[in-house]
C-alpha cells in the first residue's frame, strides 16, 4: 500500500518494542518506592516515585516520537526520533535548529519500525563516524533513482528489511554537520543481507560497540504477535511477500522459529566488523567461505525482541581476534508469559526462544514438528524413517548440571545428532519476570535438575521482592560519577507497561545477586541509559519528553503539586 508519508507516520503510534501501548488489562501494578502493587495508580498515574536524595526532572520536551539518545565525547547529545531525524542537543537540552540527519525518506516508521538505534564510533573524535539502524522503506528501495519516485510517497504493510549505515560528522564544522557523500550501507546492502522484517513487530533493537571495537546489534525473531508463528501466511505476518521478494529464504518461513536458525540474522545478537559488516572470524558460527553470510555475523541466538542492551563496564578484550567483546546484558521482551533478563558472558549462548520462554519449556512450541529445513535427517527413507528433515525442538534441550544432554536422532534414539548439525543446550535467563501478577523467578537446581524459585523466598540466591512486568526495558550500567557509591556498576532496567526502573546487582563472575526497586510512575518509558558525562538517568517519556534523574543529596528542590482538575 502507498500513501503519504507524513500522514501515515501518525497513524501507528500505539506500539513499541511489540507490547501495546497502554489502556492495558493488567491487574497488577508494582510495588517500588512504596506504589501500591494492586492499585491501577502503579500503571497508569501518580507522581514519579525516586529514592530519597534524588530528583526527576524534565529536561527536553516537544519531541516527535523520540525513541533513544547517544552520547558524544564533550558532553553533547544525539537524541533521535522513530521517523528517522537525529538532532544535536546541547548539555542544558538546547537543541540545534535544524535536524544533524533526516532519514525519514528511506525509513519505515509505522507502528513498531522506524530508527531504533545510534552509536558513535570509538575513534569518532578523529573519524566522525556515526551508525544509524533503521528498517528501510520499501517503496524508497525499489523506487529510488527510478522515473517518477516521489519522495513523499511510501510503502508500508509488507515486509521488508533492516539496514546499518554509515555517515561521516564533519571535525571541521565541530560534528555538526553530516557530509551526504559519506554514506555508507555496513549491513543491509540488499534484503538478502539485511535484518528480516517480516512483521510489523519484533524488528531491530539495540546497537552498541564491544570492548574490542566490534559492532553488535540486536535482532527480534520478525514474526507475528497475534499468534503462535510458526511460519505461512498467519494473522500479523508478511511471510508470503518476504518469500516472494527475498528477503527470507523458503526455509525461513517459521515464524519464531527462525530465532533458532544459525542461518538468519532474525532472534539474535549480531557481531561485525564496523569497517566492512562482515562477520568476525572469532564469532562462533564463523565461515571463513562466507563472512557475510548470517552464520557468520552470530553471536547469541534464541531471542523474541531484545530491545536494549548494554556490555557490562570492565569486562572484554580490546583484541577484536579474541571474541571477547564484554559481557552483555539484554532485556528479551517476552510473549504471554515472562519478560527475561539475560546476561551473555560469551558468544555462541542460545537463550531459547520459542522453544522456551523465562526459564522454562513453552509448551506450543516446545511440542510442534515444525521442520528445520537448513538440516535434512540423514536417516530419512520415507518408510520406517518418515522424518525428512531435523525438527527445531530436537536441537535445543534444557540445562543439566552435569552437561550430560541427550540429542537422540529422530528414528534412532540409540544414536545422537552429529556435530555437524547445530544443536544447543538452553542458556537459563538470570531472572524471569512473570507477566499479569505473576512473580519474578530465578533459577535454581534442586537434586541436579533445573528448577526456580520466586525471587527473594527461601532458597533464592537472589536477594529482593518478587514484582511483575509485561515490556523490558533493559537499560544501563551506574557509572562512578555522581550516584551514590551503592549504585556503582549496578544494571538498571524498566518496564514499559508496568512503569518502574530497577536495579540488578551481579557478582563478579555474572551471577544474579540481588533486585531492589528504584523509582515507580514513570508513565510510557521507552528508554534509559547514563550519561558519562554528569551520570545522570536519562530517559524517554514516549512520544515527546526527555526526563533527567539525578542525585542531589540533601538538596531537593521544590516540589509544585498541581490539581488533577488544572
Amino acid at each position: 500500500m502507498t500513501m503519504i508519508r507524513q500522514f501515515v507516520r501518525y497513524l501507528s503510534v500505539t506500539t513499541i518494542a511489540g507490547v501495546a501501548m497502554l489502556g492495558t488489562s493488567a491487574a497488577f501494578g508494582d510495588e517500588s518506592c512504596g506504589a501500591d502493587a494492586e492499585s491501577p495508580s502503579a500503571l497508569l498515574g501518580g507522581p514519579v516515585q525516586v529514592p530519597p536524595g534524588f530528583v526527576d526532572e524534565t529536561f527536553s520536551t516537544d519531541w516527535d516520537f523520540a525513541v533513544g539518545i547517544e552520547y558524544l565525547p564533550d558532553g553533547r547529545m544525539l537524541v533521535f526520533e522513530r521517523a528517522g531525524q537525529v538532532w544535536m542537543v546541547e548539555p542544558d537540552g538546547n537543541r540545534a535548529h535544524d535536524p544533524l540527519i533526516d532519514l525519514r525518506e528511506e525509513i519505515e516508521s509505522a507502528i513498531d519500525r522506524g530508527l531504533m538505534d545510534v552509536a558513535i564510533d570509538p575513534d569518532f573524535e578523529n573519524n566522525g563516524y556515526m551508525y544509524f539502524y533503521y528498517q528501510v522503506d520499501w517503496y524508497y528501495h525499489t523506487q529510488f533513482g527510478q522515473p517518477g519516485y516521489n519522495p513523499l510517497l511510501n510503502q508500508y504493510n509488507r515486509a521488508t528489511f533492516s539496514r546499518i549505515t554509515r555517515y561521516t560528522a564533519l571535525a571541521s564544522q565541530d560534528f555538526t554537520v553530516i557530509d551526504p557523500a559519506s554514506r555508507t550501507v555496513i549491513v543491509g546492502t540488499d534484503p538478502q543481507d539485511g535484518f528480516p522484517a517480516v512483521a510489523p513487530f519484533h524488528g531491530i533493537g539495540s546497537m552498541f560497540f564491544g570492548e574490542d571495537g566490534s559492532l553488535i546489534a540486536t535482532c527480534g525473531d520478525a514474526a507475528s504477535f497475534n499468534t503462535n508463528d510458526m511460519g505461512g501466511q498467519v494473522i500479523g505476518s508478511y511471510a508470503g511477500n518476504a518469500v516472494a521478494d527475498n528477503i527470507i529464504r523458503p526455509a525461513e518461513d517459521v515464524g519464531s522459529w527462525r530465532a533458532q536458525l544459525v542461518d538468519s540474522l532474525a532472534g539474535k545478537v549480531l557481531r561485525f566488523d564496523p569497517a566492512t559488516g562482515d562477520g568476525l572470524a572469532s564469532n562462533p558460527f564463523f565461515d571463513a567461505a562466507a563472512p557475510r553470510a548470517a552464520r557468520s555475523r552470530v553471536w547469541a541466538m534464541g531471542f523474541r525482541m531484545p530491545f536494549r542492551a548494554a556490555i557490562r563496564p570492565g569486562t572484554g578484550s580490546p583484541d577484536i581476534n579474541v571474541g571477547d567483546p564484554g559481557t552483555i546484558v539484554l532485556g528479551d521482551v517476552g510473549n504471554n508469559d515472562f519478560e527475561e533478563l539475560n546476561i551473555l558472558p560469551t558468544g555462541g549462548l542460545n537463550c531459547g526462544w520459542p522453544a522456551f520462554e523465562g526459564l522454562e519449556e513453552r509448551g506450543v512450541f516446545a511440542t510442534a514438528n515444525t521442520p528445520n529445513q537448513d538440516y535434512p535427517n540423514p536417516d530419512f527413507n520415507g518408510g520406517s524413517c518418515n522424518v525428512p528433515y531435523f525438527r527445531f525442538r530436537e536441537l535445543i534441550a534444557q540445562v543439566s548440571l552435569d552437561s550430560s544432554n541427550d540429542f537422540p536422532m529422530p528414528c534412532n534414539a540409540g544414536q545422537q545428532i552429529p556435530a555437524s548439525v547445530p544443536h544447543f543446550v538452553h542458556h537459563r535467563p538470570a531472572l524471569e519476570i512473570g507477566h499479569f501478577g505473576l512473580p519474578a523467578r530465578v533459577g535454581i537446581w534442586t537434586d541436579g535438575e533445573p528448577d526456580e524459585v520466586i525471587l527473594g523466598e527461601p532458597g533464592s540466591p537472589v536477594s529482593g521482592s518478587s514484582f511483575s512486568g509485561s515490556a523490558i526495558i533493559g537499560g544501563g550500567w551506574c557509572p562512578d560519577i555522581s550516584f551514590p557509591a551503592e549504585y556503582h556498576d549496578k544494571f538498571f532496567f524498566a518496564d514499559y507497561t508496568y512503569n518502574y526502573m530497577r536495579v540488578a546487582e551481579f557478582d563478579g563472575l555474572n551471577n544474579l545477586i540481588s533486585i531492589e526497586p528504584f523509582a515507580a510512575n514513570l508513565h510510557t518509558f521507552v528508554y534509559l541509559s547514563f550519561n558519562p558525562t554528569d551520570g545522570s538517568i536519562y530517559y524517554i517519556r514516549y512520544p515527546d519528553e526527555i526526563r533527567r534523574i539525578r542525585y542531589v543529596g540533601g538538596n531537593q528542590p521544590p516540589v509544585v503539586v498541581v490539581a488533577a482538575d488544572q
